[in-house]
């Protein structure tokens, strides 16, 4: 199903899921609102920052892994280069990246 784009509205899913029994759909909803609140705050902290994410976090999949260390690794030369401008398109690259990391499962594709 495909709808425009909205702001997220966990009232709107208390009322769908309240065929399970209000305690139950409060439960789902305050996990749902954790589970989101993480990945904003994953992504927050390490926005701009792939240094940062590469010394504290270490990413499991090995794609991702080599994704954030080219990044680290590109941006150290540009660094050294003092180009700016492309230092800049780098960052917003990897902040497209990251966004699409912390919030995969959302932003995943239907695979059926």
């Amino acid at each position: 199903m495909k709808t425009k784009p909205q702001p997220l509205d966990l009232e709107e899913i208390k009322i769908i899921i309240s065929d399970i029994g209000k305690k139950k759909a409060e439960q789902l909803v305050n996990y749902f609102k954790y589970k989101i609140k993480s990945a904003c705050e994953f992504y927050m902290r390490y926005k701009d920052k792939p240094e940062l994410l590469w010394d504290n976090h270490f990413i499991k999949n090995k794609e991702q892994r080599l994704k954030l260390f080219v990044f680290c690794d590109k941006l150290r030369g540009l660094r050294e280069q003092e180009d700016i401008e492309d230092i800049e398109g780098l960052i917003n690259e990897y902040n497209d990246w990251l966004f699409k990391l912390a919030f995969k499962d959302v932003l995943r594709e239907n695979e059926n």
